[in-house]
Parts: structure tokens; sequence; C-alpha cells
């Protein structure tokens, strides 16, 4: 957990010095809540993936998939939904 922590936020660094933003952390909840230090959860935007269930298992996110079985028309097969509170923009 500490060297996967370290590692992480040495890429996380090295991406928002060259672009000049924040990336986006994308995970499973339970990958995020049992394996992210405090400083990624709470320095990054968290983009979760919690499928059945009303709301995510992790405290701190910006986006949430909440399925990977939504039906859109056009589009063979089944894909990803995802929610975010409105003023998304503003927060990352």
């Amino acid at each position: 957990r500490e060297e996967l922590n370290s590692k992480a936020l040495i890429w996380l660094k090295e991406v928002e010095s060259h672009y000049g933003r924040k990336p986006i952390v994308y995970s499973g909840a339970s990958f995020i809540e049992d394996m992210l230090c405090e400083e990624i959860k709470s320095g990054y935007p968290i983009w979760v993936a919690h499928y059945d269930t009303d709301k995510p298992r992790c405290t701190r996110w910006h986006i949430w998939q909440f399925t990977d079985k939504a039906v859109v028309h056009g589009i063979d097969g089944h894909v990803d939904l995802n929610a975010c509170p409105p003023d998304i923009l503003n927060t990352i």
C-alpha cells in the first residue's frame, strides 16, 4: 500500500505539472477506500465505479460510474453510465 501510493503520487504530480491540471483518479470503490492514501483521496478528483448500490461506498467522489449495463440507442451492447453533480466543472 505504501509503495503503491508513493509511486501513484509521483505519477499524479508529474501529470499535473505537465498539463497544469489535476488528473482524475478512476477506480472501484473498495480499492479507493482500502488502498489509496488520504493525500490522493482528498487531493485529486475521484471517479468511482460502484454498481448495484444507491450510493458509492467511498465518501469523496466527483464522478460516480453506477452501472456498466446501460442501453444507449445506436450502440451495440451495454455501456457504462455515470453521474456527477451539476457543478462538476467548478470542482475539478
